[in-house]
């Protein structure tokens, strides 16, 4: 009997993964800025922008005047048709319309001309320094709108010379910060820091210049000048800007209880909370009241509760209520509030930073194994962080991208399981509000692939019987390609056995249409049935 073998795809093979092979596609936004998220974060890594925003307009006595120069020159004006000096006002009236028409070489020249007649004239003081002020050379208008103040007549001169050099420390207030915050992007702290300084002495009384130079100290750990500035900085600053520079204060106090508190931190990964209170307690008492402090102490009574033995033994649920009640009573004793959501995932950024800084690097090389490693190590310190669950999802699904194109590959359970792992990760990570935006992306994509795999899964399903009706059908031939059927009744059996495959491939063909992959299939299988059949004797 000649042998009839017909080829078919075991299922689950590769040919059932190819659909989740080739939609497999990377996730496009999968950063994190870890130190940011910190509740500690390294000086060096304060954002820019948040300098910046820390600083109100202030309302202190420096800053009372109007930076509107619209009434300059109606008070100029007035200034000019009272002078009594014929000549000298008819020099003020030219350099008032040289200046109109921008020509403010002529117009300085024509006022060192009226000056030279009345060396005490303010309204050639004013008009020249706000020729130079429109030039930009600040400095110099400065010093030109002192010697006006210096021989002003009356209040409303000194209010015009006042208003005009408001706005010229503002401009040069605006240079200052720009090329500070140029070099604080590059890099450069020691060259901001001599900007900042020289511009604070040129300008005491300027806010956000002293908050950028006492930032910049700060995050070149020079806690000692940082103090100086901050408490020169207070003696001026209004009441709306004195909270910025008291937390920085608290900022300056943290950085010198570094050391504690990395032996707090220390204690707490090795689920040792009576120690990292006790270093606690003995901080500073003025550290007391400090948000990043408080939310430590905070979480330390928490962890308490954790992991005391108490509630061993009991169901999970119950165990759980028992460690939170007795963790409460607690703090209720030792006076610390419950920790916000918030703060907890900046704490845990900076507890789990060690792990989450190597995963991060293990995704950055390709190395998903790694990173899972990783981000599984800062679960078993504590499992409550969006941040390592989120960036565990993000592992899991590109170590599945991953494996999609090595052999062999992946099974369907192995990958419906890093499915459901993935999306039980994305879940808790989308518990975060500053985390949902990112993650859904990720859910997304696990939702995507499991309907695939549910897919594949129905397919095999369908294809099943086929191919078990296929492969009944290839063990006998295999049993009968080099043996001859030498009796009546195993002739019999063979032909009981084709015709079983026969009604069963009959009936599975009615389930499919003929141009279907299954349907051809079947056509071939019934074929080379009826072939065997007319080969018996």
């Amino acid at each position: 009997m000649a042998s009839e073998y017909l080829k078919i795809n075991r299922p689950g093979d590769l040919g059932d993964l190819e659909t989740l092979r080739r939609q497999a596609q990377r996730l496009e936004d999968t950063s994190v800025d870890i130190n940011k998220r910190s509740a500690f974060p390294p000086p060096e890594q304060l954002d820019i922008g948040d300098i910046t925003g820390a600083i109100k307009p202030d309302a202190g006595p420096g800053l009372q005047v109007s930076t509107n120069l619209g009434k300059l020159e109606d008070g100029l004006r007035k200034l000019r048709e009272q002078e009594a000096n014929a000549k000298l006002r008819r020099l003020l009236d030219q350099a008032q319309q040289r200046i109109q028409q921008t020509q403010f070489q002529i117009a300085i020249s024509l006022l060192d001309q009226a000056l030279e007649i009345d060396e005490s004239c303010a309204p050639a003081w004013l008009y020249k320094g706000q020729c130079y002020y429109t030039l930009g050379e600040f400095d110099r208008a400065l010093e030109l709108l002192d010697q006006a103040l210096r021989h002003t007549p009356d209040s409303e001169t000194r209010m015009l010379a006042l208003r005009l050099r408001s706005a010229c420390e503002r401009e040069m207030s605006k240079a200052v910060e720009a090329g500070v915050v140029a070099m604080l992007r590059a890099g450069d702290l020691a060259g901001a820091a001599r900007l900042a300084e020289r511009a604070v002495r040129k300008q005491p009384g300027d806010t956000l210049l002293q908050y950028y130079y006492c930032v910049i100290l700060l995050m070149m750990n020079q806690w000692a000048e940082a103090k100086v500035a901050i408490k020169a900085a207070l003696d001026t600053a209004g009441s709306a800007n004195v909270d910025a520079f008291q937390r920085l204060l608290q900022q300056i106090l943290v950085a010198e209880c570094r050391p504690q508190l990395e032996q707090v931190r220390t204690y707490l990964r090795e689920a040792k909370p009576n120690a990292a209170i006790k270093v606690l307690e003995s901080c500073p008492q003025e550290l007391r009241g400090d948000d990043q402090f408080e939310a430590l102490l905070s979480f330390a009574y928490d962890r308490i509760g954790h992991h005391t033995r108490v509630a061993q033994g009991l169901l999970p649920r119950v165990a759980q209520g028992l460690r939170t009640r007795m963790a409460q009573k607690r703090m209720r004793e030792a006076n610390v509030e419950v920790l916000a959501p918030e703060l907890l995932q900046s704490l845990l950024c900076w507890l789990l930073h060690d792990e989450l800084q190597d995963g991060v690097d293990a995704m950055s090389d390709d190395r998903f194994a790694a990173a899972q490693q990783s981000f599984l190590r800062a679960e078993q310190i504590d499992g409550r962080s969006t941040v390592v669950a989120y960036l565990h999802a993000v592992a899991v699904l590109r170590a599945l991208e991953q494996d999609f194109g090595r052999q062999p590959p992946p099974t369907l359970d192995d990958i419906d399981a890093r499915l459901r792992h993935a999306a039980i990760l994305a879940a808790q990570a989308q518990r975060d509000p500053q985390m949902r935006d990112q993650t859904r992306q990720v859910a997304e994509v696990v939702g995507r692939y499991r309907q695939q795999v549910a897919e594949v899964r129905a397919h095999i399903e369908k294809v099943r019987p086929v191919y078990d009706c296929v492969k009944q059908f290839n063990t006998l031939m295999a049993r009968y390609q080099h043996l001859a059927i030498t009796s009546y009744p195993e002739l019999i059996n063979v032909e009981e056995y084709l015709q079983l495959i026969w009604t069963k491939a009959t009936q599975l063909q009615a389930q499919h249409t003929a141009s279907s992959e299954e349907g051809k299939v079947l056509g071939q299988l019934l074929t080379a049935i009826a072939r065997v059949q007319q080969q018996l004797p």
